[in-house]
This record gives structure tokens, sequence and C-alpha cells, in this order.
């Protein structure tokens, strides 16, 4: 049940993440931040690192990425701790 409610979070990231991307190509209204951060939390941070480097989208701004890699280090000690 844990498997199945990761896998889900990490496809909403990567769609949060390509909408967003498409979003800023087109001057559209852009998803807040902080709802990666939250889903990276979640535990949804692995597609969303992937999916960051190969549409090349937010990964030049420091401070996003140094916010979404902190959450993405306490979900993974989160987990880990559950599981163990």
């Amino acid at each position: 049940m844990l498997l199945l409610i990761v896998i889900i979070l990490n496809l909403i990231s990567l769609i949060l993440l390509s909408l967003d991307k498409r979003y800023a190509i087109y001057n559209q209204r852009r998803i807040p931040e902080k709802y990666f951060y939250l889903l990276s939390l979640a535990g949804g941070w692995l597609l969303g690192v992937l999916t960051i480097y190969t549409i090349k989208h937010k990964n030049r701004k420091r401070s996003f990425l140094f916010k979404y890699y902190g959450a993405s280090i306490i979900s993974l000690g989160m987990y880990l701790g559950f599981i163990l």
C-alpha cells in the first residue's frame, strides 16, 4: 500500500512539473513552488528530480533546488525510519 502511494505521488510530481514548464513557456499562471516541496516531502521526489533535469525546468534556480532536495532528504529519512 505504501509503495502504491509513493508511485502515485511520483506521477503527480512528474505531471505538475511538466505542466509548470508548459505554463512557463506560454507565460501562463504558474504552479506555486510550495506544492512541489510538499510533494517531495510526501515522497514524490524521485520522479520529480528526474523530471527537473530531463525537461530542464527549475534546474538552475538554486533556492528552489536547495529546498526541494532538503524536503527530499527529510522524506527519505522518514520512509527509511518507517521501514526499518
